[in-house]
């Protein structure tokens, strides 16, 4: 595996907390939530061309699967 895209999930995730508000914002989302935010990006990457628009949106998708487990992991925090 390449090391950049380690690097570009955790760019990405950066940027989702400074425009979301992290995991305050990210707690309040069910599991459903979280999946059906993934499954928009799934669907968006079938939708762009290109092949840098497609990694575009499957570091997003992995990212958002980050947020989604960090959340989970903060539920079962005892």
């Amino acid at each position: 595996m390449r090391p950049n895209v380690f690097i570009d999930i955790a760019r990405e995730r950066t940027y989702q907390d400074k425009k979301w508000g992290g995991p305050k914002h990210d707690d309040t989302n069910t599991r459903d939530d979280w999946l059906k935010i993934i499954a928009d990006h799934l669907w968006r990457s079938t939708q762009d061309g290109t092949s840098e628009q497609f990694r575009r949106q499957m570091v997003r998708v992995a990212a958002l699967a980050v947020a989604a487990i960090d959340s989970e992991d903060r539920r079962n925090e005892d």
